[in-house]
């Protein structure tokens, strides 16, 4: 195995690792503090005996060395050309949006709402700044998805 090949599977296996944290994340988590805001969210989290580590290990471990891949693996397509390129320069791309998105809006925010458990906000902001992270949530979850398709694309073609 080439070390392209080495670094395109590593990405490939990040990259779907993060998808199915992040379905995860919004079909269970996202689903019980969204579900009836503001209420939900200003009681998320608030009971000892159920309560989550809420300090993303998970996202952490993945999104940290897919910051990492994602540069080189769009260095190596640039490189590559022909499909194999393509097809790794559209993955990077998407996947470099979703974490640029992920990194200036989603965290941030996540962090207000279930974190701080929309301290600081009232209820109107509360209501209104779930159903955006919710909504923006959808479009975030396609484009990593359509990365990760177009990233198992170019690993076909390559293998």
């Amino acid at each position: 195995m080439t070390m392209t090949e080495w670094f395109l599977w590593i990405y490939d296996i990040m990259c779907g690792l993060l998808l199915g944290g992040a379905l995860f994340e919004r079909l269970v988590l996202v689903s019980v503090w969204a579900s009836a805001p503001p209420d939900s969210v200003r009681q998320w989290n608030n009971h000892p005996e159920y309560k989550l580590d809420p300090s993303g290990r998970f996202f952490k471990f993945v999104t940290l060395p897919l910051m990492l891949l994602t540069p080189i693996n769009a260095w190596l397509a640039w490189r590559m050309g022909g499909s194999v390129g393509q097809w790794l320069l559209i993955s990077t791309a998407c996947v470099l949006v979703v974490i640029i998105a992920t990194i200036a809006y989603f965290a941030p925010l996540i962090i207000i709402l279930t974190y701080k458990n929309g301290a600081g906000l009232d209820d109107e902001a509360v209501r209104k700044k779930t159903a955006q992270w919710l909504g923006w949530q959808y479009l975030r979850l396609a484009v990593l998805a359509a990365g990760w398709i177009a990233g198992l694309k170019a690993l076909q073609i390559l293998g």
